[in-house]
C-alpha cells in the first residue's frame, strides 16, 4: 500500500512527546517544538505517570501545549493515545529528553510535498551529552523502499533513534495499527517503522535536524543480551503479522539478527554477558 495524498502547506503536524519523569529536559524540548519556523503544530504532551516535576514544567506553557495524562502504561501506549487524540493529518514524535533545530518539521512537511509516493521522511541526527557537548552525528545512506532492509537487517534501525527524527502520515500509521503496545524495550520503535515501511517509501534529510541526548537513563544504553532479546521478540510478532513471506525469510531474519549479536560480543567481548546471549541464542524462549 502506497500513501499517495499530498498535504496542503497549511496541514496541521501534531507533534506527540511520550514523557515519564523527564522534567529537567522538558522545557528545552517543548521549546524547540514552538519555535519551529513551520506554524501549524499542535503539541500533545502524554505524561505517563511522572513524579517529578514535568507537571509543573507543562503546565508552565499553558494552552500552548495539550496534557494527556496516563497511568504509566509505557511508551508505545502513550504514543498510540496521542496518536488518537491528534487533529494533524502529519504526525511527528520527540521523546522529551531531545530536541529539534527550528527548521526541522518545515523541510520535512515541504519534501512530503514534492514527493507523494513517501510516508516518512527523517533526518541526519546529532548526538550530544551535558546539555551541548557533541558527541557524533549520523547520517542515513538508504532511501525508497525500505521494507526488505527491515526483513534482511532485523534490529538494525534506519535511523537510530528514529521517533525524534521522523515525520509520517498519520492515515499509514493508523492503517497498520499504529504501535504494538505488547512489546517493550529497545525493539519497539524498530518494529512500528517495519511495518510502516510497507505503506510506502522512506527519505531521510541530509542534516542533522534532530539532537539526541546521551545519559545514563537512556534507553539506548542498553546491555547486548537485552537488544537481542527484545529484536528477538519483535521479529516474531512481525512473523505473526504477515510481514514475512514464508518461514525460509523469517529464518533468514532470525540468522541475520543472531550474527549481529555474536559479531558485538566478539567486538565489546563481555565474559558476563556471553553466557546469557548463549543461553537465548538456543533457547526456545
Amino acid at each position: 500500500m502506497v500513501m499517495t495524498r499530498r498535504t496542503q502547506k497549511d496541514d496541521l503536524v501534531s507533534v506527540i512527546v511520550p514523557n515519564f519523569n523527564y522534567g529537567q529536559y522538558l522545557k528545552r524540548c517543548i521549546e524547540s517544538i514552538l519555535n519551529q519556523s513551520y506554524k501549524p503544530i499542535e503539541v500533545i504532551i502524554v505524561d505517563d505517570g511522572s513524579t517529578d516535576k514535568s507537571l509543573k514544567v507543562i503546565g508552565s506553557f499553558g494552552n500552548r501545549v495539550r496534557l494527556i495524562k496516563q497511568s504509566n502504561l509505557g511508551v508505545n501506549r502513550a504514543r498510540n493515545l496521542g496518536l488518537l487524540n491528534s487533529k494533524g493529518s502529519i504526525i511527528a514524535l520527540c521523546d522529551s529528553d531531545d530536541f529539534w533545530e527550528p527548521s526541522k518539521v518545515r523541510k520535512q512537511v515541504s519534501f512530503l510535498l514534492q514527493n507523494p509516493s513517501f510516508v516518512l521522511v527523517g533526518s541526519s541526527i546529532r548526538y550530544f551529552q551535558n546539555d551541548n557537548d557533541e558527541v557524533q552525528q549520523v547520517h542515513v545512506a538508504e532511501q525508497g523502499n525500505l521494507s526488505k532492509f527491515y526483513k534482511i537487517k532485523p534490529g538494525v534501525a534506519w535511523i537510530p533513534n528514529a521517533p525524534s527524527s521522523s515525520l509520517f502520515y498519520k492515515a499509514a500509521a493508523l492503517s497498520i495499527g499504529l504501535f504494538d503496545e505488547t512489546l517493550t524495550g529497545n525493539a519497539e520503535d524498530w518494529e512500528f517503522y517495519a511495518r510502516l515501511s510497507s505503506c510506502g517509501n522512506f527519505a531521510s534529510i541530509n542534516e542533522p535536524l534532530v539532537n539526541v541526548r546521551v545519559h545514563s537513563l537512556s534507553r539506548s544504553q542498553v546491555k547486548i543480551s537485552k537488544w537481542y532479546f527484545d529484536n528477538r521478540r519483535a521479529l516474531s510478532v512481525l512473523y505473526s503479522k504477515g510481514l514475512f513471506e514464508g518461514k525460509l525469510e523469517f529464518f533468514r531474519g532470525r540468522l541475520h539478527l543472531d550474527y549481529s549479536m555474536l559479531k558485538t560480543l566478539l567486538k565489546n567481548f563481555k565474559l558476563t554477558e556471553l553466557m546469557t546471549c548463549l543461553r537465548i541464542l538456543f533457547s526456545g524462549t
